[in-house]
């Protein structure tokens, strides 16, 4: 774990305390910085337990915290906390940094960014590559980008979230980078669905193929650590993080088609990512399974163990 500066840890807002920026704020806590939060519902009995301090508004964080943190979950979202009434930008601080850590296309970032920076904020896009599990174990990655001396202002905020912060650049190389690691995440699930579809097609039982290829020169990191759950399921209730990851993929895609960059499999993976399984699974591979062979080709249920409904 991070420890704050020797001449004490400075106060640090985070605004949107959901299933992403919890674990963001309870990491900073249990680092020793003093943490202001606010979200539109009351803020989570486990950050007030853990000593976080609740906020009416993003303005009442920022006039208190010299840094803020902003971990959310749409544009519309984060343009209502930024400029929105009582947003940042209502402010009375004029010396602030504020990390944008949300899944949002760049160009409204910029936007947002160019309108505190007129207050005299600085800004650093950077994203969060991770699931929850991922952040409260400080294990997921963050892509910072912005200004090198900012980046470097928070450095010791930023790894008390995850040691495995990576600068990257420019602003918004953090956010071309996290749509990198969402590629990657939709592309190495659906492969990994269909390998497991197909292998149950054929009959063969599913955890001893996955136990076979795991950790070999086929498999992924989705595959080896993921796709266990198509056959044993987590007793965890879905939360509807999938929506959010559908959306960042189609802001990926709207992105790929203005760099004239081709997608082939990212292409495909939109196609098998349906809409019915979004609020009752958490696991894209799992997703992506279930479209797979929810059709008259579906596997034998004697080949798998699932779900019951």
């Amino acid at each position: 774990m991070a420890h704050p500066p020797k001449n004490g840890p400075p106060d640090v807002g985070v605004v949107g305390l959901g299933h992403i920026g919890l674990p963001v704020a309870l990491r900073l806590l249990a680092a020793g910085f003093r943490v202001a939060g606010n979200r539109r519902r009351q803020p989570p009995e486990a950050f007030l337990i853990a000593g976080g301090r609740g906020c009416a508004t993003p303005a009442q964080v920022a006039d208190s915290c010299p840094v803020v943190l902003t971990v959310l979950a749409s544009a519309q979202a984060l343009v209502a906390v930024a400029t929105g009434e009582h947003g940042l930008a209502s402010t009375s601080r004029r010396d602030g940094i504020w990390v944008e850590m949300s899944t949002v296309p760049p160009t409204v970032k910029r936007e947002l960014a160019d309108a505190l920076d007129q207050q005299g904020w600085r800004t650093l896009d950077c994203p969060i590559a991770g699931a929850p599990e991922q952040l409260h174990a400080g294990d997921a990655v963050l892509l910072s980008s912005g200004e090198p001396d900012v980046n470097d202002r928070v450095g010791p905020i930023l790894r008390a979230i995850s040691p495995r912060l990576s600068y990257l650049g420019a602003f918004g190389a953090g956010m071309s980078a996290k749509y990198t690691e969402h590629l990657m995440l939709a592309c190495h699930s659906l492969v990994a669905a269909e390998a497991l579809a197909f292998a149950g097609s054929a009959g063969l039982n599913l955890a001893q193929v996955h136990a076979a290829l795991k950790n070999t020169i086929v498999s992924s990191g989705v595959f080896d650590q993921r796709a266990y759950r198509v056959f044993d399921p987590p007793d965890t209730p879905a939360t509807g993080r999938l929506h959010s990851l559908a959306d960042g993929l189609a802001q990926l895609h709207e992105f790929a088609t203005e760099l004239l960059t081709p997608t082939p499999v990212l292409d495909q993976a939109l196609g098998h990512l349906d809409p019915r399984y979004l609020d009752r699974i958490d696991e894209l591979t799992v997703a992506f399974y279930r479209e797979l062979t929810a059709g008259p080709t579906a596997q034998n249920p004697d080949t798998i163990q699932t779900e019951q409904p």
